[in-house]
Parts: C-alpha cells; structure tokens; sequence
C-alpha cells in the first residue's frame, strides 16, 4: 500500500471516528434528564506531583446523565461529564514562564446499579476519556529584528499543549436520597493516562448533586 492511499485510509477512518462519536453524544445529550455538578480532590500516583496539585475540594466536575434505564430491579445510566483543574505552574518544565497550567478532560461513561431502589443506591461503572494538560504564557507577538523596536503592547497570550491523549477509567459510587436530587459520592480511577513524562494516572474522590427533572425513578 503506498503512502498516499495509507494516509488516505487514516483520514477516512478518523472521519468516520469523529462522525459516530458525534452521533452517539447528540443521542446522549437529546435523552439526558439529570445533570451532577460535584466537587472533587484529585491524587496522582506519582510522587512528582506532591504539593503540585490543588488539592482541594473545588467544584470542578460537570456532567449530563441518562435516566436509570430499567433492568429489572437494577438500572443503567449513561453519562458525558468534564472537568478542569488548575495545576501549580511548578508541576510541569519550565519552557515558558507559565501564567497557568490547567488538567481537563471529557469523559462518556455508565453506571450500574444493582439495586435502582431506596434511599442508598450504590453503583459501579467505568468508561473513557480524553485528557488534556495545557499551559498558558504571555510573550511577544512579533518577530524580533536587530534595530527594530516595538511600540504598544507587543506581547499576546498563548497557548502550549503538553499531553492529550485517551485513556479508560473505573468508578463506584453511592447515590443518597429518593428525591429529584440526590447526593453523589464516587470514587474514579484513571488508568494509563499520561506518558512517560507526564504520569497523570491516579484516584479522584468527589461528592456533589445529581439534579433530576424526570418523574421516573
């Protein structure tokens, strides 16, 4: 195969990605009744972050859930959330004088739960998700020259990409009450997410509300 029609052949197979990626989250959001808005504390496992990380509990995670589909006694909900965490600038190589660095990520996902009834409703679940590790810096817009000066302000911000990358995760968690909102708790692993240099594996804790507006259970 020669390397046009190779290249060819990725571009088509990446369209085609992105088309039924497209189509499964325009289906998520149309059936999505419930949103969950959390707060959540993160820990990587590797010891090149500590004290690098905020470490605190911030409302950083969003996300739209299905309704608990119906399987017996036990139901199944689908959901597309995102987060976004700001990193201590320190946490990553000094390439440029760093104004921030920020950890995002958007993640599609399910939860089951064994026993869709009561107060206490423990689930369990997993998914995939992008993750993207970005860091902002202030520098000249233009190309100096020798003997030539810069009036105004000459300096603009950009924007480098660190890591982005995809990566699995599993998840368990307990939903409280029996109202249209309820309490969230959930526990979430990432797993194999970052690179050799940017080891951004590790548990994330949160507790926050789940908001639901339809009448079924």
């Amino acid at each position: 195969m020669s390397a046009l029609a190779l290249l060819r052949r990725t571009i088509a197979a990446e369209r085609g990605r992105r088309i039924l990626g497209g189509i499964f989250l325009a289906a998520l959001v149309g059936t999505s009744t419930s949103c969950t808005a959390r707060y959540a504390r993160y820990d990587f496992e590797d010891e090149w972050y500590d004290d690098k990380v905020e470490r605190g509990w911030l409302p950083d995670e969003l996300g739209l859930i299905t309704p608990n589909l119906p399987m017996g006694p036990s139901g199944l909900a689908l959901s597309l959330e995102g987060s976004s965490r700001d990193l201590d600038p320190r946490a990553v190589p000094p390439i440029y004088d760093w104004d921030d660095v920020k950890l995002r990520s958007v993640s599609v996902g399910g939860r089951f739960f064994p026993i869709d009834s009561g107060p206490f409703r423990p689930y369990a679940g997993g998914g995939y998700g992008r993750t993207t590790l970005a860091g902002r810096w202030t520098g000249p817009n233009y190309d100096p020259a020798p003997g030539i000066q810069c009036t105004g302000d000459c300096t603009d911000q950009f924007t480098e990409i660190l890591y982005r990358g995809y990566n699995p995760f599993v998840m368990g968690g307990v939903e409280i009450g029996g109202s249209a909102s309820v309490i969230v708790v959930e526990w979430r692993r990432e797993l194999d997410r970052g690179d050799g240099f940017y080891r951004l594996s590790g548990d994330r804790i949160s507790a926050g509300f789940r908001w639901r507006t339809y009448s079924g259970r």
